[in-house]
């Protein structure tokens, strides 16, 4: 059975709470890359999260932001612009200490529709 087709990440940024972890997580995401795990078009970061605390969405906006620094160069811009994220396929993964919400946390795929199908969700099962 051919597998099915998934979607074509512009970007995959990775948060991370600990600065020190940043480079190594770069690393990583840079060798599935090599390996073809990762089409070698996505632009991959690995950021440090702003604040510690989470839930303010900081590390979010923060991943969105560098995304667009990174997109609007790519693009010839000098200064930031947000119409590159217009057609951008951004993932946002945040790295956590601690999962919240147990051993199953749902992460929520923008697919530019309102269904909640299973196709619409990931899930990532903690190693507790």
């Amino acid at each position: 059975m051919e597998q099915p087709k998934g979607v074509d990440w512009t970007v995959i940024i990775l948060t991370c709470q600990y600065k020190n972890s940043v480079e190594v997580f770069q690393r990583e995401l840079e060798v599935r890359q090599k390996r073809e795990q990762i089409p070698a078009r996505t632009l991959l970061l690995a950021v440090e999260d702003p604040e510690t605390r989470m839930g303010s969405g900081g590390a979010t906006l923060n991943a969105l932001l560098v995304a667009a620094e990174h997109l609007s160069a790519r693009e010839g811009f000098t200064v930031v612009t947000s119409d590159v994220l217009h057609s951008a396929w951004i993932l946002i993964l945040h790295m956590v200490s601690k999962m919240l919400g147990g051993a199953l946390v749902c992460v929520a795929q923008l697919v530019g529709t309102s269904s909640h199908s299973p196709e619409g969700c990931w899930f990532n099962l903690a190693h507790a």
